[in-house]
């Protein structure tokens, strides 16, 4: 894992240039990280190797996949709320903009409007849950193979759809479930439509569980959200091992 991490991130250093805070963000951690790989010995690093299985796909008791946030946690620790937002712009560029993600066989792109859009997000969102959607940026794809379509919304013709090129034919919207911890949340995503490209735009609506179930109860979702929110609002989530993604 060390050698991963450390690797991705002199390749993204190698990448950039100038003297711009995100610039200065990168660099820094190349040679915070540098220092861990070069002060980690042979015994450490097989330890972590044999240890570092991470069962991400896991499955609640209502038989529902979610995504237990734990896969390359360790490029967030320690780093300030603005460092994480950046980490996270990154981690999405390099991870997931060169092949997309796959969705029922079908590929969503994934780019920089992706990554910007993802680490601007909405200023009502609490503290808490803009680290956990900074920390999920690891696992967009895990998300996404776990999410649930919910509706799709066309865009009629007298829209103008300049602002978003991308989604010339409307939108598909999917929920999922992940965890961070001890928070439980459920997010949708919104995944943008131009004809045969589909393109993941943003994770939003970030909530905990019981914001969600309160939502429910209240008669503040739609049918089709209030049954599927329903099912993800359960207190009992259990690891299921049949679906597992092993990181080294």
């Amino acid at each position: 894992m060390f050698k991963k991490i450390h690797n991705s991130i002199i390749s993204l250093a190698n990448k950039i240039t100038g003297n711009s805070n995100e610039v200065l963000f990168i660099k820094d951690l190349k040679n915070k990280w540098e220092t861990v790989y070069r002060n980690t010995t042979k015994e450490q690093a097989v330890n972590n190797l044999s240890n570092n299985v991470s069962f991400s796909i896991q499955q609640d008791s209502n038989g529902n996949n979610f995504v237990n946030i734990d896969i390359n946690q360790e490029l967030f620790d320690n780093l300030s709320l603005k460092e994480q937002r950046q980490m996270a712009k990154m981690v999405i560029m390099e991870n997931f903009s060169n092949n997309g993600i796959k969705l029922a066989g079908e590929k969503i792109n994934v780019n920089s409007k992706t990554s910007s859009e993802y680490t601007n997000p909405n200023s009502n969102l609490k503290r808490n849950a803009k680290s956990s959607k900074y920390r999920l940026s690891t696992e967009l794809d895990n998300l996404i193979s776990v999410s649930k379509k919910i509706n799709e919304s066309p865009i009629p013709d007298n829209v103008d759809h300049k602002s978003h090129t991308f989604a010339k034919d409307g939108w598909d919207y999917y929920y999922a479930k992940f965890k961070v911890g001890n928070n439980e949340y459920i997010g949708k995503l919104n995944i943008g439509i131009n004809g045969n490209q589909k393109t993941l735009y943003d994770v939003t609506d970030i909530k905990t569980t019981n914001e969600y179930k309160k939502m429910a109860d209240n008669d503040k979702l739609d049918k089709t959200s209030t049954a599927l929110i329903r099912s993800f609002t359960n207190d009992n989530i259990t690891q299921s091992k049949d679906n597992v993604k092993i990181v080294y």
